[in-house]
């Protein structure tokens, strides 16, 4: 394979394996099928179990924890998305990297300190990622999917906003720790919902980006 020069300012050159056809229609495949399975299997433990506003309910559930478990270890695999956007001779933008990093450190918070209410987080989180790795494949295949965006974007922004009222709802009953854990998780989602709302707004409600669309 071809050895081009690396991006400015990284390390990650176009010829990794990041930027082979198989391994990106792999990538997102798996990615897709993954966050199914963790919303599938979820939704079944909240169904046996409904919502339960306590300290450390569903973290005691040990199937439960496995898959909140498996959910976080992939926000660190989820950085490889930052990698394909290095190898196609692009900057990832300043949302997307936020949006890597604080999800990361987020997850560990909450996994670690067994924050309870990162079970519906993660619940919405994988149901919306489940529909941004199909899109991700199907668009790489080729298919014109640009007229779903808006939607898709909509969705994670709804997905944010959400957000606020699982964390405030759990906040009472949690540990002073927990407490921080979730302080620093709302503030990072208002990030988000900031950083996806000027995204929205450029690219989708911006006369000449509408254009390029």
């Amino acid at each position: 394979m071809e050895v081009i020069a690396p991006v400015a300012g990284t390390f990650f050159y176009l010829s990794y394996p990041w930027n082979g056809k198989t391994f990106i229609i792999a990538h997102n495949l798996a990615l897709a099928i993954f966050s199914l399975w963790i919303f599938i299997s979820l939704s079944g433990i909240l169904w046996n179990h409904g919502i339960q506003f306590e300290n450390n309910y569903y973290f005691s559930i040990p199937e439960a924890k496995n898959y909140l478990w498996l959910f976080y270890l992939s926000k660190y695999y989820e950085y490889i998305d930052t990698f394909i956007i290095y190898s196609k001779g692009k900057q990832p933008s300043f949302l997307q990297k936020y949006h890597h990093v604080g999800a990361v450190i987020c997850w560990h918070l909450t996994y670690v300190n067994s924050v309870d209410a990162v079970i519906i987080v993660t619940l919405c989180n994988s149901f919306i990622h489940s529909i941004m790795y199909t899109f991700y494949l199907l668009s790489y295949l080729k298919f014109d999917l640009r007229f779903t965006k808006i939607y898709i974007t909509s969705l994670q922004m709804l997905q944010f906003i959400s957000g606020f009222t699982t964390l405030y709802l759990w906040y009472p009953i949690e540990t002073p720790i927990n407490k921080a854990v979730i302080i620093i998780f709302l503030t990072y989602n208002l990030g988000l919902v900031y950083l996806f709302w000027d995204f929205m707004n450029t690219t989708y409600f911006n006369p000449r980006k509408a254009k390029l669309l």
